[in-house]
């Protein structure tokens, strides 16, 4: 390339023409419900059983939220969570001046707005639950160590273990109403230092001179006032799934129902996943569809669904064993189902089923039935999956349907998960060729890079045979005028095998086996 230099010397250019396709996380779920404690204003994402159980608490038998988690989290390693509530109130306790006649207090009522708490009577400090419910009514709260001529504090938070012990938490050392900073740089004032808390956030009366010091504790004093509101309705959990509307905020591949069975959610729920198109949803067939007819009738009129970005999973399990509880529950299978997926990914690929005997083990305990090969028929040809009990050999998810009504390749799941992560990965890997001249070398780049792509995919068993243009055979002079460049794929994609014909052919003694094969008999 010619450039304008006026003085000598040699000058040293790079040009990167390295560019791949990146991997593309293909089984990152989400969920939304109501569990009694967790974030309500964010999606929270955990990578671990333990890190879910510290941010939303421990099964209660009834939420279902808990166990599509559990049955993700099996395999799953990213869970993006959205709690929803109806109501929920925040507890706390409001923490006098050290001067003051009046003793800390816990909250007379809830707040559905804590951070505009209205102080009392000498009121300096509001302390309350990070996240609402009756949860907060748990906490406990020591305010200790004031040194009036440092202006600092401690504030000591406890919480009761899942025996009911009592156990100091979090604390918070060298707290202060002031603007500074400690000996090792970090900010001392109190409502930035607890702001990363597990437990509590903190409101500072800033019409208090700084210089007031806190009323100090002898023991613990526990918040009130934390309510869990009403029972969620259908728009609550649909403005839940609101918040994974942007794929550029949120990157989500898989979409639990997690037992909300309505059809205005799952409905939602398609829609979110046609809209994104980057993410598939994972839909429990209602607990009280059960006997064939009911669950033809919510599939076919109910829900009415005709979509390849969604799938639907029944039964639910009767007696799984909630050992956090010790009791035997129905949970629904979406989670489990989600966690599967999961683990096709990770063994294998997207675009494999995750279904049978080598993908598709479900946990052992009962289901609610067991199908007889009559029913199967009857429920996979209205694309509802089903997990079938094999005696002696325990649950496998037994179909890989897509909710699309006419049959088409994106009637299987796996054909489904791929052009997902084919069609996401190449927009990632192309959208550094936006502003490029389109031009012979900028067509020929993403030829290239498109073609290695999806051969390294034929190379794993997804694809047959494909086919990328990208030439001015579908970019004619009128369109490239209009700044838009085409790259076509044609895909053979590799069809999952649903069905095994074995067929037992006897033949006289001086038949010729070479002959008889060849002809097709």
């Amino acid at each position: 390339m010619a450039n304008f230099y006026i003085s000598a010397g040699v000058r040293v250019r790079e040009l990167d023409l390295s560019n791949i396709v990146p991997a593309t996380a293909t089984s990152i779920a989400a969920l939304v419900g109501a569990p009694v404690r967790g974030d309500v204003d964010n999606p929270v994402l955990v990578t671990t059983l333990d890190e879910f159980f510290k941010e939303f608490g421990y099964p209660v038998p009834g939420n279902y939220f808990h166990y599509a988690a559990i049955g993700y989290l099996r395999y799953g390693r990213q869970l993006w969570c959205q709690r929803v509530h109806n109501g929920a109130l925040y507890g706390g306790l409001e923490i006098k001046t050290s001067e003051s006649v009046q003793a800390n207090a816990a909250y007379s009522a809830g707040e559905s707005a804590p951070a505009t708490h209205t102080f009392g009577t000498d009121g300096l400090l509001a302390i309350y639950a990070k996240d609402p419910g009756v949860w907060d009514n748990s906490i406990s709260v020591k305010i200790e160590n004031v040194d009036a001529v440092a202006f600092t504090f401690d504030i000591t938070v406890g919480f009761p273990d899942k025996d009911g012990n009592v156990l100091v938490v979090e604390k918070f050392v060298g707290c202060s109403r002031k603007y500074a900073v400690d000996g090792f740089g970090i900010q001392r004032y109190v409502v930035d230092k607890t702001r990363d808390s597990k437990y509590i956030r903190v409101l500072d009366n800033t019409l208090v001179a700084d210089s007031t010091s806190p009323k100090a504790q002898a023991s613990y004093l526990a918040m009130d006032s934390g309510t869990n509101g009403a029972a969620i309705s259908d728009s609550h959990v649909t403005t839940g799934w609101e918040k994974f509307a942007d794929p550029e905020s949120i990157n989500v591949n898989i979409l639990i129902n997690g037992g909300l069975t309505t059809a205005a959610v799952q409905n939602k729920m398609i829609a979110l996943a046609e809209a994104r198109k980057d993410c598939f949803a994972i839909l429990d067939m209602p607990y009280t569809a059960n006997a064939n007819v009911d669950q033809l009738t919510y599939r076919n009129t109910t829900l009415a669904a005709n979509t390849s970005y969604a799938a639907i999973y029944s039964p639910w399990y009767e007696e799984w064993y909630d050992q956090w509880n010790d009791r035997r529950i129905p949970v629904p299978a979406s989670g489990f189902v989600a966690g599967n997926y999961a683990y096709t990914d990770q063994i294998r690929a997207p675009w494999f089923s995750p279904a049978g005997m080598r993908r598709g083990q479900m946990p052992p305990d009962k289901l609610r039935r067991k199908y007889s090969e009559g029913d199967r028929d009857t429920l996979n040809a209205a694309q509802i999956n089903t997990v079938q009990f094999f005696t002696g050999e325990g649950n496998y998810i037994w179909f890989d349907s897509t909710l699309q009504t006419n049959q088409s390749a994106l009637s299987y799941v796996s054909i489904r998960r791929m052009l997902i992560v084919i069609e996401k990965s190449l927009a990632r890997a192309t959208k550094i060729e936006c502003f490029e001249p389109n031009d012979p070398v900028t067509r020929l780049r993403i030829e290239q890079m498109c073609t290695e792509y999806l051969e390294s995919i034929q190379r794993q068993r997804g694809i047959e045979d494909f086919q990328v243009v990208c030439s001015e055979q579908n970019n004619p002079p009128s369109q490239r005028e209009l700044g838009q460049l085409s790259v076509d794929i044609y895909i053979k994609p590799v069809y999952p095998a649903r069905t095994i014909q074995i067929t037992a052919i006897l033949t006289r003694l001086s038949a010729n086996f070479s002959e008889l094969s060849t002809t097709g008999v």
